[in-house]
């Protein structure tokens, strides 16, 4: 797999929502680029070989189910997580059938977001066992409405 100097791709037809997205990873020390359109975010996976892969669900032209997908039939190992402000289980049970590491709902909790994206690229604490983060990294752990982020934070 080619090293790419972004760690993380960000999908997500909402532009605001990726500059915010964007500016918060950076502030957490986590490199992400982003991209509006699925259809492009699927060539430039193809080109620079991210760690990990955040889409959201609802987008024009690629839902973030058919990006998963494609990206699993490309690479059974990549990592991704699936966004979503719908309240749909089968949504939800839809994306970790298709591989997702963990699916999220919006608006996010920045605190488990980045927490979530840290543990997967391995930036821990450097104690915990894979089992530890697979169980962290757990749907009923990352799922749930924004629980209030910090003053001045707005949530995501």
């Amino acid at each position: 797999m080619g090293r790419n100097a972004k760690d993380i791709l960000l999908i997500d037809d909402d532009r605001a929502f990726l500059k915010k997205a964007i500016r918060l990873l950076a502030f957490n020390g986590l490199s992400a680029a982003s991209c509006s359109d699925p259809a492009r975010a699927l060539e430039r996976w193809r080109c620079g070989r991210y760690r990990i892969v955040v889409t959201d669900y609802c987008m024009p032209g690629l839902n973030g189910l058919e990006v998963l997908s494609r990206l699993r039939s490309l690479d059974r190992e990549v990592k991704t997580i699936l966004l979503t402000g719908l309240e749909d289980e089968a949504v939800r049970e839809a994306a970790l059938a298709a591989g997702a590491c963990a699916f999220i709902r919006k608006p996010l909790d920045l605190q488990e977001f980045v927490g979530a994206l840290s543990g997967l690229l391995g930036q821990g604490t450097g104690r915990e066992t894979q089992t530890d983060a697979v169980e962290r990294l757990s749907p009923r752990n990352l799922e749930g409405p924004c629980r209030g982020n910090g003053p001045g934070q707005e949530g995501l």
